[in-house]
Order: structure tokens, then C-alpha cells, then sequence
């Protein structure tokens, strides 16, 4: 199996703008084990990235919502909840978040393939093709 990372980026804490947290830069997860969270339903890969962090700060965190991504955006956006999400969507959204102190907080994105294996030449110039795209425009 060889593989390629697309990108990898922060893993950050979005609180409201009145969260007794909001003006902190930065925040080790164990401080926020007592809030209620809001996560995003689906995405198994991402989920398990998250669930990782919580384990590595010790707690399990008491999720009161799983939603849909547009749902989730719009629920940081009215300032009703805190979750964890890549800081490039906080950017993209105007969110107000917390970078986590824990160095694994970051989402690894990347491409797979078997090495030994016949790809076709279609599937080859794909690889190609998103490989180039993510390094001239995904510098994370």
C-alpha cells in the first residue's frame, strides 16, 4: 500500500463568542470535559480522529447533537454550541474557536493506493491529477 497526504490541518474548538473560553488561544481538551458538545453525523474517518483526542484528554464527551454539516455551520454560526472541526471551515465560516493544545489535533487527508496492483491508465492520471492539484493548491 502506498499513500499520499492531500492535506492535514488544525482540529480546533469553536465556542460562541460569549464562551467563558472565547478569549483563549489556546485550551488543553481535559478543560472543556464538562461541556456539551455538538458533533457532526456520518464522516467516520473524521469521528474517529475526534474520538481519539477526547481518549488521548481522558474523557468521553457528552455529545447532545450528531447533524449534518450544513446544520452543524449554522449552529456554530448562531453561537449555540461547541464542537471540534478543521480550522480551515472556522476560516471559510467566520467561527470563533480555540486552538487545541494537543499536538495530535490535526485531520490527515490522503490518497491510497495498492502499490503492486494493476491501475488503469485512467485511474493513474486521476491520481496524478489530484495529487498536483492538492500540492500547488492545499499548502496547509
Amino acid at each position: 500500500m502506498e499513500s499520499y497526504v492531500l492535506m492535514e490541518e488544525d482540529i480546533v474548538l469553536v465556542v460562541p463568542k460569549n464562551h467563558r473560553f472565547s478569549n483563549r488561544t489556546t485550551i488543553d481538551l481535559k478543560e472543556v470535559a464538562s461541556e456539551s458538545f455538538i458533533s457532526l453525523a456520518g464522516y467516520d474517518e473524521y469521528k474517529n480522529t475526534v474520538k481519539k483526542l477526547f481518549q488521548s484528554a481522558g474523557f468521553n464527551p457528552k455529545v447532545i447533537f450528531e447533524v449534518d454539516f450544513d446544520l452543524l455551520i449554522e449552529m456554530f454560526q448562531l453561537q449555540m454550541c461547541v464542537g471540534l472541526i478543521p480550522i480551515t471551515l472556522c476560516e471559510k465560516y467566520h467561527l470563533n474557536y480555540v486552538k487545541i493544545s494537543d499536538p495530535e489535533s490535526k485531520f490527515i487527508v490522503g490518497l491510497s493506493w495498492l502499490k503492486d496492483r494493476y491501475i488503469s491508465t485512467f485511474a493513474d492520471e486521476f491520481r496524478k491529477f489530484i495529487m498536483t492539484y492538492y500540492n500547488n493548491n492545499h499548502n496547509y
